[in-house]
């Protein structure tokens, strides 16, 4: 007959553990923080961008299936062909021309643009985020659904 061993103790407390942890890792970017891309054309503030073949921002589109994975996020402001564009894919955006209704999807729409009804002619579904007032979007990028 064989004798049955009990497996080492298991470390269960911070305590016990801090010999065995590493030195903190660096911080991570900061909370809503943007992305910074170069423009492959002109694009607009506050729209939804994609990235290109070449890395590079382009407007994204609910009517173009190949942008549906390829989404950045919303940009922050306008840039011109060639300049560096900020894009945010998560936190709290705020425009002044926007007039959501609160707690509601906001999706992506045609050529970039942020809407709460998907047109006709989309061919994915892709929510942006939500709208926490008329003027501001809580940015959550959702994976996409295709419907068409």
């Amino acid at each position: 007959m064989s004798t049955l061993t009990p497996p080492p103790a298991i470390v269960t407390t911070l305590a016990a553990a801090q010999g065995l942890a590493g030195p903190p890792g660096p911080a991570g970017p900061a909370a809503g923080a943007g992305a910074d891309y170069v423009a492959a054309v002109a694009v607009g503030g506050h729209r939804v961008l994609a990235v290109d073949a070449a890395g590079q921002a382009v407007y994204a589109s609910c009517d173009t299936l190949s942008d549906a994975l390829r989404i950045a996020g919303v940009s922050l402001g306008a840039a011109e062909q060639g300049d560096t564009v900020t894009v945010q894919a998560a936190g709290l955006v705020q425009h002044a021309g926007w007039a959501w209704t609160p707690d509601q999807p906001v999706y992506l729409g045609l050529g970039g643009v942020l809407v709460q009804s998907l047109p006709v002619s989309a061919v994915f579904s892709l929510v942006v985020g939500w709208a926490v007032a008329p003027d501001r979007v809580l940015v959550r990028l959702q994976p996409p659904i295709v419907i068409a």
